[in-house]
């Protein structure tokens, strides 16, 4: 009997361990799945949306075609919005997101903020008003990816269910020995969410009616929310009145930078480019008309390559300033090209272009010599 006991607890570990290869394997398949398809639809969207920036600064641009393209330039916006969200829950969920401190300046960084929700704001017909305790100082230090990404989903999810007006909030609570306790608001004056429903809007893949029976979304934004502030020490707390609005709010401790102000608003000077040599290696057509319409204006040299070998060829043999290479190019990767063009140039800049997750590729990026990543779909201010 004792035998017995003793075998049947071996199978039950045996199946146990195998059960838990077995639901490895398909969560890193799943995993796998959507970081690939989340890069073969980035590529071509970096299209679609520079495309459309291009055509929305040409003069010769009717009105009413603008008015067409401000609804293309949306469309492509929200469908990068919902991919990156998607790739974030799937990072989350991997337990791949680290907490990583730097210096916020809290003006650039909120006037980011409000250029981002633009696009839903004229849609949704709602004016975004920032207010900025004035207590509080022109720097901190906290995670700037994760504060952006919670405020975002905060933001954009508050002006579709806004009557008119959202209004994104940073107050000062207190402050000792440069530690200070911040409290971000997003209120908006919308219909307000019922009791019953508090609880169920930040689980994953959950919906409300946004009014006229409409549904918005996908419902993992809050979730995002939820669990980003979670890394921070945080959570979100929520107060809703049937009629009168909502206002979704939390807390972060954060510390005061004492370093000299960051003028991060400075200004591109368009001579810093002038007479620069630029390669470009990338395989995509529209990819490369992009790059190229983008920087039209600059005077500057610019070369494109689809092929590895002959992009490899050209850094090695030519003079040139900047390198902008696509990781997936042909008969030689991104990261071949880089790997031998630093035994030749050890310093000068090199840009991998790539539309796979930041996180996927850095270390490897990084590691094989390249300068700085550029993550697909970029706009003008990014590239330059």
């Amino acid at each position: 009997m004792h035998n017995g006991l003793i075998n049947t607890l071996n199978k039950s570990n045996k199946d146990l361990k195998a059960a838990k290869k077995e639901a490895e394997i398909a969560a890193k398949i799943k995993a796998d799945f959507i970081s690939n398809i989340s890069h073969e639809i980035r590529t071509p969207l970096h299209g679609v949306i520079g495309i459309t920036s291009l055509l929305l600064d040409n003069n010769d641009t009717s009105s009413d075609n603008k008015k067409l393209l401000n609804s293309l330039k949306f469309s492509g916006n929200y469908l990068l919005e919902l991919i990156n969200n998607i790739l974030f829950l799937n990072k989350m969920d991997r337990h791949k997101i680290k907490t990583k401190a730097e210096v916020i300046n809290l003006d650039y960084f909120m006037d980011n903020l409000l250029s981002a929700v633009q696009f839903s704001a004229k849609k949704y017909r709602c004016e975004v008003i920032l207010k900025k305790d004035p207590k509080l100082p022109q720097q901190i230090i906290a995670d700037s990816s994760i504060l952006y990404e919670v405020l975002l989903n905060l933001t954009e999810n508050a002006i579709k269910f806004s009557r008119g007006w959202v209004s994104v909030e940073v107050n000062f609570l207190e402050g000792v020995d440069q530690k200070l306790n911040l409290q971000f608001k997003v209120i908006d004056n919308g219909e307000g969410i019922p009791l019953d429903k508090q609880e169920m809007i930040f689980e994953e893949f959950s919906q409300i009616s946004a009014g006229k029976n409409t549904m918005e979304g996908i419902g993992i934004g809050l979730s995002i929310v939820k669990k980003l502030l979670l890394l921070m020490n945080s959570d979100i707390k929520l107060e809703s009145e049937i009629g009168k609005g909502s206002v979704f709010f939390f807390e972060i401790t954060c510390k005061e930078s004492i370093n000299e102000a960051v003028n991060e608003k400075e200004s591109l000077k368009t001579n810093q480019f002038k007479g620069k040599k630029i390669i470009h290696i990338e395989d995509n057509l529209i990819n490369r008309l992009v790059v190229e319409k983008f920087l039209s204006t600059y005077e500057l040299s610019l070369s494109t390559f689809e092929d590895g070998k002959e992009g490899l060829k050209a850094l090695s043999n030519e003079d040139w300033d900047l390198a902008l290479i696509d990781i997936n190019v042909p008969n030689l990767n991104g990261y071949e090209i880089v790997s031998a063009i630093r035994k030749i140039h050890p310093e000068k800049p090199m840009i991998a272009v790539t539309a796979s997750e930041l996180s996927e590729i850095k270390e490897r990026a990084m590691n094989a010599g390249m300068t700085d990543i550029l993550i697909k779909p970029f706009n003008k201010k990014s590239l330059l």
